[in-house]
């Protein structure tokens, strides 16, 4: 018995940049993000706005290219979440009510807003940017 051929097509190019699942890329823009909101969690601030800015940007990099339709509006639902699971973390047991826990969480994703914004700008950015590469350079970026 003689093993089967390699195929050349499984073989990495050597000018293909690195790339990551879209899974993957929400990870690592959704850790980005917590890093940020750990230090601003009563008042998410500009810390919060850089280091969700710096997820979306490499998140927007990583990913496949089928992936960035998925990356790029995923600044705010990843938020969202790290809001609701912060004001649970740091609520008391008077904000464990229905009305004192939206007042907290909604105060707080209110005031992510200018970041969600430069953010999702940001993977727009990104996506424009890969999208001429890939245009201009023909096959040899896919």
């Amino acid at each position: 018995m003689t093993a089967a051929p390699i195929s050349d097509s499984s073989a990495v190019h050597p000018r293909t940049p690195l790339q990551i699942p879209t899974l993957a890329a929400l990870a690592l823009l959704a850790l980005f993000a917590g890093i940020g909101l750990w230090p601003d969690a009563e008042r998410p601030g500009w810390v919060f706005g850089v280091w969700l800015t710096g997820g979306a940007l490499a998140a927007a990099a990583l990913v496949r290219p089928v992936g960035l339709w998925t990356i790029i509006p995923a600044p705010a639902p990843v938020t969202l979440l790290l809001v609701l699971l912060t004001t649970l973390w740091r609520g008391t047991r008077e904000s464990w009510t229905g009305k004192g826990f939206l007042a907290e969480a909604g105060t707080s994703f209110a005031l992510t807003f200018p970041s969600l914004a430069i953010a999702c700008t940001a993977g727009i950015g990104v996506a424009g940017v890969r999208t001429l590469r890939r245009s201009r350079g023909g096959a040899q970026n896919r």
